[in-house]
């Protein structure tokens, strides 16, 4: 899974662009996070092992309620601080987390334990460190739609984190 790049160097400031890669495992240290919270696990109710729930990128052939996190970044700005052999990046992006529940109130509960959960948690991952994790914004998708092979409607509520994660080049 790709969690976009930022640029470094380059541009109106002259010198040769370097492409870096953002965090890949940045998406699973939410997904495990969010699996480690039991208020979660509860209102989705299910079992990880048995009947996941939460998914990164896309869902298919599940039950509601569930979550999927995407990466929705743009090319995130940096900055670098001197150094001698190794740079240190500060790259900011953006995690969406999606909610797809059964009714409008069922929606509304998740997205706020997921809210909760989520907001200056503290994200362990191999290529970098966090420094920040905050709701930017928490939208309902105002077209209830048919659910899977039934007539249960889905309801869509998508909740947009902001994330700055340092890592070295």
């Amino acid at each position: 899974m790709s969690f976009g790049s930022v640029i470094f160097g380059g541009g109106e400031f002259g010198g040769s662009a370097l492409t870096l890669p953002l965090p890949t495992d940045l998406l699973a240290a939410v997904a495990d996070w969010l699996e480690s919270d039991d208020d979660v696990v509860m209102a989705l109710g299910h079992d990880a092992e048995d009947d996941p729930r939460i998914f990164s990128d896309e869902a298919r052939g599940c039950e509601l309620p569930y979550l999927v996190i995407v990466d929705v970044s743009d090319v995130p700005s940096y900055e670098s601080l001197d150094s001698d052999s190794s740079i240190p990046i500060t790259q900011r992006a953006q995690v969406q987390v999606s909610v797809f529940a059964n009714g409008k109130t069922e929606s509304k509960t998740l997205a706020k334990l997921v809210r909760n959960s989520l907001n200056d948690a503290p994200l362990v991952f191999d290529e970098g460190v966090l420094l920040y994790l905050r709701l930017d914004s928490d939208r309902g998708i105002p077209e209830p739609r048919p659910g899977p092979g039934s007539q249960v409607t889905v309801y869509h509520r998508a909740l947009t984190f902001s994330a700055i994660v340092e890592s070295t080049m």
